[in-house]
């Protein structure tokens, strides 16, 4: 996936932010943009939206362990995590109590989250994700989206890893995305 090697395995995508049709919507643009006739058979969805967090964690739970679940992604941390997102008690108490029993079963969790918007005098490299230090310490990797290009129908993205306990960082890299009513391509 572009020009990084990806380890195959069932995919689950918990959304807190889009209804069901939407996301299905997006799926689709991305699969036919990679040129794919469908949604592969191993990405699972569960919408968040309009269920109380801890009820949607349980559910996620099953399905994980009912299908074999090795990547868990969740869109987005401050409406999962439903606490204050600067106390660090809430955070590290969500990393241990919901986000933990996932890590047990084997499925890695990754956490799509949101900067503070840019005040004046602030580099974007220098940003954090919102709230307390914890989310950064407690996480394995920290990658950044940026939007550095914007025109009609076209958006550039810089992905930065800004931390990586494994290993060295990444070298920061771009990604072209042009986006139609029927598809969204990447390059």
């Amino acid at each position: 996936w572009l020009g990084r090697s990806v380890e195959g395995g069932t995919v689950l995508y918990l959304d807190f932010e889009l209804t069901a049709e939407e996301q299905a919507r997006r799926v689709w643009q991305l699969c036919r943009g990679e040129g794919l006739r469908k949604p592969p058979e191993d990405l699972l969805y569960l919408s968040g939206v309009g269920y109380g967090a801890r009820e949607a964690f349980e559910v996620a739970r099953e399905a994980c362990e009912e299908h074999g679940v090795v990547l868990l992604i969740v869109d987005s941390y401050g409406v999962a995590l439903q606490g204050d997102a600067e106390a660090s008690r809430d955070v590290i108490g969500f990393q241990h109590e919901v986000l933990g029993p996932f890590r047990e079963l084997g499925a890695a969790v990754l956490l799509i989250d949101h900067q503070s918007k840019l005040q004046a005098g602030q580099s974007y490299q220098s940003k954090g994700a919102f709230g307390s230090v914890y989310k950064a310490n407690l996480a394995r990797s920290v990658i950044q989206a940026e939007a550095t290009e914007r025109g009609e129908g076209k958006l550039t993205v810089r992905l930065r890893q800004k931390k990586h306990n494994f290993g060295a960082l990444t070298e920061p890299f771009g990604v072209k995305f042009a986006f139609s009513e029927k598809a969204v391509e990447l390059e």
